[in-house]
């Protein structure tokens, strides 16, 4: 494997992110966007590549000479598959940022025939998944008993125009959880549960997560829900969501989806340093696994994360330099399953919360 890198949707906001924390290496910008990667490219002195994702020879073009493919171009249901497929052709590690669970379902379908190619296969190097991966793997290992998941997220106080976009193009009418090792479907917006992010309980909504698809994968664990903070308001909002969720597969559905993101407030594209501290801390939020035994007792585990944005530049930067190191293994891997459960504390953007039986 070469060690150039190519970061694809390197003008996004957390594109624009991650570019910053690897000038040092071998990296080319790539996307759609040629006027908007030639400034980029000028600022941090870098080459850049532009290519739509519509026509297979244009990104095999862009792929020529790269070893390992970085996608922070969402949504990613859209721009995966394409990806994915160019780089089995290419022979070209993948990673992404997503935490769409379509795209994990793709990427493990693809295990097989990446081990095959000899290409690692890793969506999820941003906060979505390395965090709640991390945290999942963590709370089973210290908890070895075990029978059962709950997982949750507090509000997240930053929401850029890109996650918009990709939470748009994830309304479902059905929300998924892992029972028994199988995939189990209910009504969107129907399961509630309370969960204590550090301040007494609070009410969460089931949504779902990768970690229905990968968290049997990287625990054993074959019964998972996964939930996000949020009282009637957005319970109500994501009922809505799932009624509405026909309309986008529509042309006009998406139209709309796309006009709603253009009109959310920008948030700057370069974003705060990623190594500023307070901003790490402004913007944060907390993770909450519930571990439940055959007795149906349950342990919590908290993590305080920080923020979104400047994790995802932080995790990605330091899977890429472990693939570039040579610490990769071909097929489909989720990072704690490769890096270990620790792996999120290891790079000093989160912490263990109180831990409670």
């Amino acid at each position: 494997m070469t060690g150039r890198v190519l970061l694809y949707g390197a003008t996004g906001f957390s594109g624009g992110l991650i570019a910053e924390r690897m000038v040092d290496l071998e990296l080319i910008l790539a996307g759609r966007n040629a006027p908007a990667l030639a400034a980029l490219g000028a600022r941090l002195q870098l080459d850049w590549r532009a290519f739509e994702l519509g026509d297979a020879a244009a990104i095999d073009a862009g792929l020529a000479g790269i070893g390992l493919l970085v996608n922070a171009a969402g949504p990613f249901i859209h721009t995966a598959p394409a990806m994915l497929a160019a780089c089995l052709r290419c022979g070209v590690d993948y990673l992404d940022i997503t935490g769409e669970w379509p795209v994990f379902e793709r990427a493990m379908g693809l295990s097989d025939e990446a081990a095959a190619a000899g290409i690692m296969l890793m969506p999820g190097v941003g906060v979505c998944i390395v965090a709640t991966d991390c945290l999942a793997a963590m709370a089973v290992q210290r908890n070895p008993g075990t029978t059962a998941l709950r997982l949750a997220a507090s509000r997240h106080n930053r929401l850029v125009r890109g996650s918009v976009r990709t939470i748009g193009g994830m309304n479902a009418a059905t929300i998924r959880s892992l029972r028994g090792g199988a995939i189990a479907y209910t009504p969107a917006g129907h399961d509630t549960r309370h969960f204590d992010f550090g301040n007494g309980p609070a009410p969460a909504v089931a949504v779902t997560w990768p970690e229905i698809v990968t968290g049997q994968f990287s625990t054993g664990i074959a019964n998972i829900e996964t939930y996000a903070e949020g009282g009637t308001p957005t319970r109500l909002a994501v009922r809505m969501a799932g009624a509405l969720a026909p309309l986008g597969e529509t042309a006009a559905g998406r139209s709309w989806s796309r006009a709603f993101a253009d009109l959310w407030p920008a948030t700057g594209n370069e974003g705060p340093d990623a190594t500023d501290a307070e901003a790490l801390d402004d913007n944060g939020f907390v993770l909450v696994a519930e571990a439940i035994d055959r007795w149906r007792r349950v342990a919590t585990l908290r993590l305080r994360i920080g923020d979104g944005h400047v994790v995802t530049a932080i995790t990605t930067d330091a899977i890429v330099r472990r693939v570039l190191s040579g610490d990769r293994k071909p097929g489909f891997w989720t990072p704690s399953k490769l890096y270990g459960s620790d792996f999120i504390l290891e790079l000093g953007c989160a912490e263990v919360l109180q831990e409670r039986s």
